[in-house]
């Protein structure tokens, strides 16, 4: 047994890939389904890692009932992938001094629906997830309620989001609308609408905004 760090040191050298085990505390109270600290674990085993193929132990240690078997063991496979990383050449984030933004594979895709889908298996289990995705929502005005209502949409899945506004960011702003910082009120302003929507795309780069 060792912490997370010494597999970085050779912790499973020489170990058959059979008995190599990466555990975590799971707090699920669901019989055959972990928590969500397992989709941090993936993202670092995958991405730190470069594991394609791992066994996990969802621990859990239950004091009313250590006599019964509650642990689960997970074998984990997934297909290899290249990380890309792109930089916009039109619309809001072409801008010289804009933040060059990852390719969002297929990895970051599962980790920001999940939530989704354990709502849809808890609470909902009619929610249609891809109509939500393939939604197109129009905003008029990117201030306050545009901030929240863009941030709320695509927490739910939306990824096809467009503002309208034409006012630009002043210093009143940015400690009301989420989308902004002190920086985007310096020399007059940024547009409100192309600020909010580059805004999104650093948030999530998967998101499509655009600002008009």
């Amino acid at each position: 047994v060792g912490k997370l760090a010494a597999f970085e040191k050779g912790f499973f050298d020489n170990v058959d890939s059979q008995d190599r085990f990466i555990c975590f505390s799971d707090p699920s109270t669901y019989e055959d389904n972990p928590g969500w600290p397992l989709r941090n674990l993936l993202i670092l085993i995958r991405h730190r890692w470069r594991l394609n193929d791992a066994q996990i132990l969802c621990y859990r240690d239950t004091h009313l009932r250590r006599d019964q078997p509650n642990s689960l063991i997970l074998q984990i496979r997934s297909e290899p992938s290249t990380e890309v990383s792109s930089t916009a050449t039109e619309g809001p984030s072409a801008r010289p001094d804009a933040p060059k933004l990852p390719k969002v594979t297929g990895w970051e895709h599962q980790a920001v629906d999940l939530n989704l889908k354990l709502i849809k298996w808890r609470i909902a289990p009619s929610i249609d997830l891809d109509v939500i995705k393939n939604c197109k929502c129009l905003l008029l005005g990117a201030g306050t309620l545009g901030s929240y209502v863009s941030r709320t949409l695509m927490g739910w899945g939306v990824r096809k989001i467009t503002f309208i506004d034409n006012a630009n960011v002043s210093f009143s702003n940015p400690v009301r609308q989420p989308l902004f910082n002190f920086k985007d009120c310096l020399q007059g302003g940024a547009k409100k609408a192309e600020r909010a929507a580059e805004a999104l795309e650093e948030i999530y780069p998967g998101v499509d905004a655009k600002g008009h």
